[in-house]
């Protein structure tokens, strides 16, 4: 076969990239050097027994416009929110959450 694009990595962004080439009618080959494709979207076994998404707070910041135009959801494409999205310890050992509630963080904050 004769490949109009050749995708190094098949990250999130590669994917993305490959699944609207080819819905234009290209040949599209994606390279990865990894077991699994997905990049930071993945979730993994990182310790024996506990499944970890490694970096799906990006997830997260996928566009609402490509998760509809590519149907992730009809492929298991969910995203969980997050709540508290947001947490910093500080060094006295105090620590801050931000809610998904205004309220809640404002009340926080004002600790």
């Amino acid at each position: 076969m004769i490949w109009d694009t050749i995708i190094a990595g098949g990250g999130h962004n590669g994917l993305v990239t490959a699944a609207y080439l080819a819905r234009a009618g290209r040949n599209v080959l994606v390279l990865e050097r990894r077991e699994m494709v997905g990049g930071c979207s993945v979730t993994e076994e990182i310790w024996p027994g506990y499944r970890v998404s490694t970096g799906a707070y990006l997830s997260s910041l996928l566009q609402e416009k490509l998760v509809r135009e590519l149907e992730l959801v009809r492929f298991g494409y969910h995203v969980e929110p997050k709540d508290p999205p947001f947490f910093s310890p500080l060094p006295d050992g105090r620590h801050l959450f931000m809610w998904q509630d205004p309220a809640r963080t404002h009340s926080e904050m004002a600790k």
